[in-house]
């Protein structure tokens, strides 16, 4: 009796112990994955940046202004949950996905970039990259802050979609 006693016991503990190791390693690998997809997310948002940089440039009136726009159509759908914003001089740009929201970017601290979440213009969450630049140009120098975001639903689906698979 007091031997399988003791296998039961062994047998409930090894249960244990085996679905405490895979609730863990599910967690651990969750979490990686998360990391990863925002690694990647950043580096197409750093990308999207550095393109919608290099567009800026001082017009006739000294007022700031796009060469070329993004051709991108999610930059150009209302709430499409891709969005960028450029202030310069008190003036601001904005992508046509955001319509009449404006990005509310937390005040600069002296960092030259920041990343993290803010509200969208649906209510949606979203990852935002900003930088703050300048340009030089033969009028001058000009502080810029650009920021990108896009919806951080992608990602959390993303990481639904890799835990079902888990």
């Amino acid at each position: 009796m007091s031997r399988l006693s003791l296998r039961l016991r062994l047998l409930i503990f090894g249960a244990l112990a085996t679905i405490l190791a895979l609730g863990l390693s599910t967690w651990s690998l969750a979490r990686l994955f998360d990391r990863h997809t925002e690694r990647v997310e950043l580096r197409d948002l750093t990308n999207r940046l550095g393109h919608l940089a290099s567009t800026v440039e001082r017009g006739r009136e000294g007022r700031v202004q796009l060469d070329a726009p993004p051709r991108d159509p999610l930059y150009q759908r209302p709430y499409s949950g891709h969005y960028w914003q450029i202030e310069a001089g008190g003036e601001r740009l904005r992508s046509r996905s955001l319509w009449d929201y404006e990005l509310a970017l937390p005040e600069p601290d002296g960092a030259m970039s920041w990343v993290g979440s803010l509200p969208g213009p649906a209510g949606e969450t979203l990852l935002v990259l900003e930088r703050r630049l300048r340009v030089v140009d033969a009028a001058g120098e000009m502080p810029l802050r650009v920021a990108v975001a896009t919806d951080r639903a992608a990602l959390d689906q993303i990481r639904g979609d890799f835990l079902a698979d888990l």
